[in-house]
């Protein structure tokens, strides 16, 4: 079973060593937020899953293949690399920068 650890769950740790690499690992991910919304972005905490869920069953329908736990979603060819990648499975994107990198 996996259980997703907030600030509103992490009294349910009774081990002291993971309670403090908990604490740890809270505290860093707040950090990121506050300088997320330092950037000027917003994130929102709606729960939209039941919509996105909908959503994804009729591009289904319409012929869009679902991968990655629907994490990706193809339409028309998909690439060798695209194929074969899996490194980035689990993997959760928080921040996206579109400054040119040059």
């Amino acid at each position: 079973m996996i259980t997703v650890i907030t600030r509103n769950n992490a009294k349910i740790i009774t081990n002291e060593g993971l309670r403090k690499d908990v604490e740890y690992y809270l505290n860093m991910y707040d950090r990121f937020i506050d300088e997320i919304a330092v950037s000027g972005m917003r994130i929102d905490d709606r729960d939209d899953s039941a919509a996105r869920a909908d959503l994804i069953e009729e591009l289904k329908r319409l012929g869009v293949t679902v991968r990655n736990s629907a994490k990706s979603l193809v339409w028309g060819n998909i690439s060798p690399s695209c194929l074969e990648c899996r490194t980035g499975e689990g993997s959760v994107t928080y921040i996206l920068s579109l400054k040119c990198n040059r």
